[in-house]
């Protein structure tokens, strides 16, 4: 998302700059708390690429509308279609990093974005792998500028795990300084 949208890869780029300056320090978890843009660009891009579906098992009655749902029953939850619903996001086909702005995530219902699915059954490593993921991109970014001909309208989806780029990830990397 990032080799694609140059202008949130320069704000990264700034914020980054900003906080490590030319430090070739290692990265902190507590450094990654205080990185909001890297924080709200990562986010988004999970929206866009996280599961595209879960199943869930309901253990009580759940009331939905008008209808009771019993115990019991398979739940289809349609991530995909749930992250880029019109009630929850402005623009919900668009990278759009602001959407996880404080002011406007204070706007959603909590499981509206679900990247790492929830409850019980959530994924065990979406802490872990979002702070690697994290220290990883710091790294690379404070080193490289990316770039790609990658095209956010022209990608094509196939869903597997997670949701992925059906033609590959063709990503260049420039020296920045």
């Amino acid at each position: 998302m990032l080799a694609m949208h140059e202008e949130w890869q320069e704000k990264v780029h700034r914020e980054l700059d900003e906080y490590f300056g030319d430090s070739d320090c290692n990265v902190t978890i507590n450094d990654i708390t205080k990185l909001q843009t890297l924080d709200i660009v990562f986010k988004e891009s999970l929206r866009l690429s996280a599961t595209p579906h879960t199943l869930r098992q309901l253990d009580e009655d759940t009331k939905v509308d008008k209808y009771t749902v019993p115990t019991g029953t398979l739940v289809y939850i349609p991530v995909y279609i749930l992250h880029r619903d019109s009630r929850y996001w402005s623009h919900p086909d668009e990278f759009y990093p602001e959407h996880f702005l404080p002011k406007n995530e204070d706007k959603r219902p909590r499981c509206s974005y679900i990247p790492f699915t929830f409850g019980p059954r959530n994924c065990i490593g979406g802490k872990y792998g979002t702070t690697f993921t994290k220290i990883m991109l710091i790294h690379i970014l404070r080193k490289f500028k990316l770039s790609t001909e990658l095209k956010y309208h022209e990608l094509k989806y196939k869903p597997k795990v997670m949701l992925e780029v059906a033609n590959g990830y063709y990503i260049k990397l420039h020296r920045r300084k």
